[in-house]
Formats: structure tokens, sequence, C-alpha cells
């Protein structure tokens, strides 16, 4: 998120995410809002329930503390820290021609992360509905995770498109692409059926970037970017992206 930090957010957060345009779409819907922004950037799941780094508390002691009773509304995105995502897409990104495919060097590390976030998310997730500061009735999300690229590049599709990595000229192979996309949808299928099974809303993003995939014209999401591999920004949406995402999730609410 780099450049789109908010000032002094030792999380990195970016005021494109969709919490604040959907805040300020509730407040102009004639919604009380009082806003608390405490997503963190590198968080995985255990940082829900514990401080992540020194200055930031647990995020759940915004449900714990806020008072009895007081917050109508939740929103996150998780899980794709805990499947190391972001070690992945650096690791794809740069992998010489001699290199092991993505596929190949990660598939067993990813498929035990997500067993291991399947395990951990009803836990979290009765965290969070029994929390002192839940009022009755709010409204939590759940928001998934988009595509990186487009299915139709993509074995058993045609599978000839060329995919610039943003990492001098090095490309994603098409069946790294393919592995890559596959893993956000099981994530997404995961955190759909966690949420089912809590009572919460699932915002399913899969095809918020269409048309605007990595390596079409106006991409959605940044790639690699260098110099250096940025973490806050690698990978992570343009602001157009956000506002992909934010339409999906204010159209969770009824506001868009």
């Amino acid at each position: 998120m780099g450049a789109d930090d908010v000032p002094r957010s030792l999380c990195h957060r970016t005021d494109k995410s969709y919490t604040v345009p959907t805040d300020m779409a509730l407040g102009q819907s004639g919604a009380a809002s009082e806003f608390n922004f405490a997503a963190c950037s590198g968080a995985v799941i255990k940082d829900f329930d514990s401080s992540q780094m020194t200055g930031v508390a647990p995020q759940i002691d915004v449900l714990r503390n806020g008072g009895a009773g007081r917050i109508g509304l939740v929103t996150f995105t998780i899980g794709g820290n805990d499947a190391n995502f972001a070690g992945v897409m650096k690791y794809c990104a740069t992998r010489g021609p001699k290199d092991e495919s993505c596929q190949d060097k990660f598939s067993k590390e990813v498929t035990a992360d997500l067993a291991s976030i399947k395990t951990e998310l009803p836990v979290l997730f009765d965290q969070i509905k029994t929390a002192p500061g839940l009022a009755p009735g709010a409204r939590v999300l759940v928001v998934g995770y988009p595509l990186f690229f487009d299915p139709q590049w993509l074995p058993p599709n045609a599978n000839t498109q060329t995919c610039l990595t943003g990492w001098l000229t090095y490309t994603f192979s098409n069946s790294d692409m393919a592995w890559i996309d596959t893993s956000i949808t099981k994530l997404d299928g995961i955190l759909g059926d966690a949420a089912a099974a809590a009572g919460f809303t699932y915002v399913d993003n899969a095809t918020a970037f269409n048309g605007h995939y990595l390596c079409e014209p106006k991409p959605d999401l940044h790639g690699a970017i260098w110099p250096p591999f940025a973490r806050y920004e690698s990978y992570h949406p343009t602001a157009p992206g956000y506002v992909a995402i934010t339409a999906r999730v204010e159209n969770a609410l009824g506001i868009g």
C-alpha cells in the first residue's frame, strides 16, 4: 500500500481501502457511523487476538473495549497472509527459467496453510460473535479475495497469454497463473463456508477485477514494484481496484 499509507500508520493502512469509502457511504445514507479502522498489513489470524507489533493493539480489542452492544457492523478480509501469498507472489514474480515452478515450490505449504485456516476461522468467528461490543443483530461481512488472472487465458482454455510480472522482463508461466488463481479460489471457498456457518455475510470478490486483471491494459492490481520489491504495494489493489471491491461491499450492505 506504500504511497497510499494513511499518515503515521504502523500498519500501512490506506484510506482507499473499502472500509473508508463504505463508512462515508453509510454516513451519507443516514446511518449513524463511528468508524474504527483496525486493519493491519501483514496480520494473520492469530494477530486478531494478540499484539502484532509494538504500539498496535489486538484487533479484537475494538470489539471488546468499544462499549457493550455499540458496534453494528464489522468488515474484514483475512487469510491471505496465513497462506503466505506475499512470499508466494514474490517468488513467482522473480523466479528464473531454471527455478522450480511456483506450484512445485509452494503447493504443499499452501495446502497445509489452507487446512490450518479452515480450522482456525471458526474459533476466530466465535470470538467475534461473542465479543461484548457487538450489538444485537450486528452485521459481520467477510470480504473475499479477487482472482489475479483472467480465467479465459488459462488451461484448459487458451494458454498463450504473456504476462509480465513487473520484475525486469520476467513473465508468469501459464501453469503458475492457473495455480495462483486456484489457490485464491480455495481460500475464498474456505472463507465463504466459515462465514455461512457463523451466520456472517460473505462478500464474493472473485470476479471483481473482471476486465482489469493483471496484465490487462488497466489492471486493478499492482504487479511487482521495483525497486525494491515493495511489500505494501506489490500485488495489492490499485485505487480503481479498491473502488471495485468497495462497490461489492456496499452492494452487500444495500447502499451501493
